[in-house]
Order: C-alpha cells, then sequence, then structure tokens
C-alpha cells in the first residue's frame, strides 16, 4: 500500500469519487467537509488530505485534518492505518486528537505514537445513525427560513451545543460568525417556530457528491 497526500480538496475529492461512493455513510463527514473547503478555502488555519492505494493503485482508505481540529480516519483495512501513521507523524506531527472507529484507532495511535513519543487520552465517543424509514411528526408548529435578522440567536444556540457536546464554554471569533453568515445566505439554515418564536433549528452542510445526500448541520 501507498500513502498519498493531495494537494487540495478538489485532488482529494476527484481521486476518491469510487471510494466514497463504495462508502457513502461513513464517508459523509469526509465529503462534505472537503466541499466545504472547495467553496470557503479560507475556512480553517490549514488542511491535510490523505489517501491510501492498495498495490493496483485503488483508494482504499482516506483521512483529513481542518486545523485547529484533529485528524479524522475514513474506511481502510487496519494495516492501511498503520502505514498512514507513519506518513502523519512526518508531515503533521503536533495533530491534536484523532477520530475514526476504535479498531482502525488502535493500530494508528500504536504506530504514531510509537513514531513521535506523543501520548494520546481517550475523549468523548461518536455514533452513527442511519435513517431507515422517515415518518414526520403531527405536531404545533412550522418552519421558516433563517435570515441574517437570526445571526445572534444561531451564533449563541452554536455556542450552546458546542457546550453541551464539549463541556466548556466558547467565545465565537470572527471566522466563526463568517462561517455562519455563510450557512444563512446559502439558504442551508431552518427554524421551527410556535407561535412565531423559534424553538429549534436545523441545518445542512454542502451536497455531497456521492449517492449519500446531504449531511445533517446539527439540531439545537
Amino acid at each position: 500500500m501507498n500513502v498519498l497526500r493531495c494537494t487540495s480538496p478538489q485532488e482529494f475529492l476527484e481521486r476518491s469519487w469510487d471510494y466514497r461512493a463504495n462508502e457513502p455513510i461513513r464517508t459523509n463527514v469526509i465529503s462534505s467537509v472537503a466541499m466545504s473547503v472547495v467553496t470557503s478555502p479560507d475556512r480553517y488555519d490549514a488542511y491535510w488530505w490523505w489517501l491510501i492505494e492498495d498495490d493496483a493503485h485503488v483508494v482504499v482508505g482516506a483521512a483529513f485534518r481542518t486545523a485547529p481540529f484533529g485528524l479524522h480516519l475514513g474506511p481502510m483495512p487496519r494495516a492501511a492505518a498503520s502505514i498512514l501513521a507513519d506518513a502523519v507523524s512526518t508531515s503533521d506531527p503536533d495533530l491534536p486528537f484523532v477520530v475514526g472507529v476504535e479498531e482502525l484507532l488502535r493500530p494508528f495511535l500504536a504506530a504514531f505514537t510509537r513514531l513521535t513519543t506523543r501520548a494520546f487520552a481517550r475523549g468523548r465517543s461518536n455514533l452513527l445513525y442511519e435513517l431507515d424509514t422517515l415518518t414526520i411528526p403531527d405536531v404545533d408548529g412550522a418552519i421558516r427560513r433563517v435570515t441574517l435578522d437570526d445571526e445572534e440567536l444561531v451564533v449563541q444556540w452554536f455556542d450552546d451545543f458546542h457546550y453541551f457536546i464539549e463541556g466548556t464554554a466558547r467565545e465565537p471569533d470572527e471566522r466563526d460568525r463568517a462561517a455562519i453568515r455563510r450557512l444563512i445566505t446559502s439558504d442551508s439554515m431552518r427554524f421551527w417556530c410556535v407561535d412565531n418564536v423559534a424553538v429549534a433549528m436545523a441545518g445542512h452542510a454542502p451536497s455531497v457528491t456521492t449517492p449519500v445526500g446531504v449531511r445533517a448541520l446539527r439540531g439545537v
């Protein structure tokens, strides 16, 4: 197997098309984040896009990191995770954390810590839900578009969501606000309102160019 570091999200998306199409659910985050960087290159501090090919030059794994966030491992063979750790330890030895299924985290971290003498503590666990049948409930209220007039409420709810998940308060900076404004102006966000009062929020990331469709942003 061979590890490739792509020079752009466009290259990453093009070279990983078949790989992502074969694993549309487990590569959804990978696809949507890469798509978001294509449209907004200044969204993060730095980027790393990784692909792992087998001996026949078929992509069998992928990973990415958007600083200041950690490395995200896509589906891949266990052996590929160890090989990837070697490449990442050279190009990005200071990564803050790694996200992935445990069967891949173990070989990746074993190799990475051996090469860098870094130590990592176990963090939170993420769950991936796949909806089989959509049942629309009968509830009071109505949906409406989020507009720029709602920016402060959206910022507050994003911060509340972060506190609920991470347990720490976070002060949004101008880049955070710019990202929220992009979501709003791209018509990607909706409120659910009862008696004209917003009681819930949801949105979606950019459409993913595989059969999976779109990735939900978050709901509050």
